[in-house]
C-alpha cells in the first residue's frame, strides 16, 4: 500500500469519527448541542480538520439525514419482502416508518430537522427519493391509472410524518399513537385509496 492509499483511509477514518462524534454528542445533549468545535474536541482534533471534510454544520446534518434516509429506505424494503397485496405492503411498509420514528428518533431528528434547520442538500433527496420507493411502488399498484399516484404518497407522508411531529411534540395524548392508533388510522388512509 503506497503512501497515497493510507491518506485515503486516513482521512475517510477521521470523517468517520466526525460523524460518529456528531451522533454521540446528539444522543447525549440533542441536535443543538452539536457544533464543529464539540466534534473537534471529542475526536481529539481542531476545528479546521473537521472543516476540511464538511463546509459546516449543516452540510455535516445533511450528510447524517442522507445516510438516516438510507437507513428507512432499507427498513421500508425489508417490510415489504415477500407476496404481499398492494395495499398490505403499504400498510407493512407504514407501520415500518412509525416503528422507525418510534425506535430511532434521533435518526428521525436530524432527517427531518426537528429542532433544527432544514436538511435539504442534493444528496439527501435523492436518499429520500430512494427511502420510499417501496411506498411509491405500492401506491402504483393501488391507485387507478386516472389518479396520480404522487397526490397519495403526499397524503401518506403527510399522515405519518405529521402524527410522528405530534407525538414529538407530546400535543397528542397517548393513546392516541400507540401502535393500535396509528395502524387504524394508517388503515383507514389505505381503505379510503381509490374508494
Amino acid at each position: 500500500m503506497g503512501a497515497s492509499d493510507r491518506r485515503q483511509r486516513h482521512r475517510e477514518q477521521i470523517k468517520a469519527d466526525i460523524l460518529s462524534a456528531a451522533w454521540v454528542i446528539a444522543a447525549a445533549e440533542g441536535w443543538q448541542a452539536v457544533s464543529m468545535r464539540r466534534i473537534a474536541e471529542a475526536i481529539e482534533y481542531t476545528a479546521p480538520v473537521i472543516y476540511e471534510h464538511f463546509q459546516n454544520k449543516d452540510a455535516l446534518l445533511a450528510e447524517l439525514a442522507a445516510a438516516g434516509f438510507l437507513q428507512l429506505g432499507e427498513v421500508l424494503a425489508q417490510a415489504i419482502e415477500g407476496n404481499h397485496s398492494p395495499r398490505e405492503k403499504l400498510l407493512r411498509a407504514s407501520l415500518a416508518y412509525w416503528h422507525f420514528f418510534v425506535t430511532r428518533t434521533d435518526i428521525y431528528e436530524v432527517m427531518f430537522g426537528f429542532g433544527a434547520a432544514s436538511r435539504t442538500s442534493a444528496v439527501a433527496q435523492e436518499a429520500v427519493d430512494r427511502a420510499f420507493t417501496p411506498v411509491t411502488d405500492a401506491l402504483r399498484f393501488i391507485v387507478s391509472f386516472s389518479e396520480d399516484h404522487r397526490l397519495y404518497f403526499r397524503e401518506w407522508w403527510a399522515l405519518l410524518h405529521g402524527l410522528a411531529a405530534l407525538k414529538k411534540a407530546k400535543t397528542l395524548p397517548v393513546e392516541t399513537t400507540g401502535d393500535g392508533a396509528i395502524e387504524y388510522a394508517i388503515r383507514r388512509f389505505i381503505d379510503g385509496i381509490g374508494a
